[in-house]
């Protein structure tokens, strides 16, 4: 069918270029080359003939219909998120986001087309069934992907608490300069501390049920689930065991740093009142 060959001409296209890329250092591929791209072409030619027969004398819209469900095909064919993206860069995360949104908000406006659509605007109804199993596929697909996008959303925001928190551990590294207020700081910073553990409790429990749901949906195998899964949880248990260290030392510093100030403040008052003693005994001789 149309379809079968197109989808085979598609899946032979990287290989297509891959070896037009080597064909100015490989003689052997060179030698051949010419027949391998004319018989590229000709079928090229094929597709493009036998679609435009196909489509001949279709309205606009059906038109436009059909070059949708191709471009949801590629975009969908493609990772949910590219690659080389940093796990919790959550501006390019928010646009991919943004840009699914609207995907999914077109997609809406397609299908209730379709539903409203009259098997003869496609001319032939193979066509137009063919249409209807893809948009089917399409839509089941933007499902998944709607849910994989929300997993990485939300690893996204917890790996960026967890960034947060050591950030906090690299400012508070020991040793550090004592000075005047700085245990205040340290009760601002535990407080921003409790603030990341409690946020990311609740984004866990999102997350997890996210993950949950996309094993259920089969949008995501339950072996790369429970690898995402058990990443955020040894970061976060580094982080907590970070924490209870930090704050067992610098409590003690602090309680230490407290008690030599107010010993050192009583020390201090007591040579004062010794130094007026012995001023105002000297006096007394004079």
């Amino acid at each position: 069918s149309f379809r079968t060959l197109k989808t085979e001409y598609r899946s032979m296209e990287s290989l297509y270029h891959a070896l037009r890329n080597r064909v100015r250092t490989e003689t052997s591929i060179a030698t051949h080359w010419p027949q391998v791209d004319q018989r590229w072409k000709n079928v090229g030619n094929l597709l493009k003939a036998w679609w435009q027969r196909l489509t001949s004398g279709l309205s606009y819209e059906t038109l436009t219909f059909l070059q949708f469900l191709d471009d949801a095909e590629q975009r969908l064919s493609q990772p949910a998120v590219p690659p080389d993206m940093q796990s919790d860069d959550l501006v390019r995360m928010g646009h991919i986001n943004g840009e699914h949104d609207q995907f999914c908000h077109d997609l809406q406006q397609i299908s209730e087309w379709f539903q409203a659509a009259k098997t003869d605007q496609f001319k032939i109804s193979a066509l137009y069934e063919d249409s209807n199993r893809r948009l089917a596929d399409i839509t089941a697909k933007t499902k998944d992907r709607t849910l994989l996008l929300n997993v990485y959303q939300l690893r996204a925001k917890m790996l960026t608490i967890i960034s947060k928190a050591k950030g906090v551990f690299q400012r508070w590294k020991l040793p550090i300069a004592l000075r005047e207020g700085l245990n205040h700081e340290w009760d601002a910073a535990k407080i921003q501390l409790e603030t990341y553990t409690t946020d990311f409790a609740k984004l866990n429990l999102e997350f997890r049920a996210a993950l949950d749901g996309c094993t259920a949906s089969e949008a995501m195998n339950r072996a790369e689930a429970e690898r995402l899964g058990r990443e955020i949880t040894e970061q976060w248990d580094d982080v907590q065991t970070n924490m209870r260290s930090l704050y067992e030392m610098l409590d003690t510093l602090f309680k230490n740093f407290r008690f030599y100030t107010e010993s050192y403040e009583k020390v201090y008052a007591w040579l004062q009142e010794a130094e007026m003693a012995s001023t105002a005994s000297e006096t007394q001789k004079l």
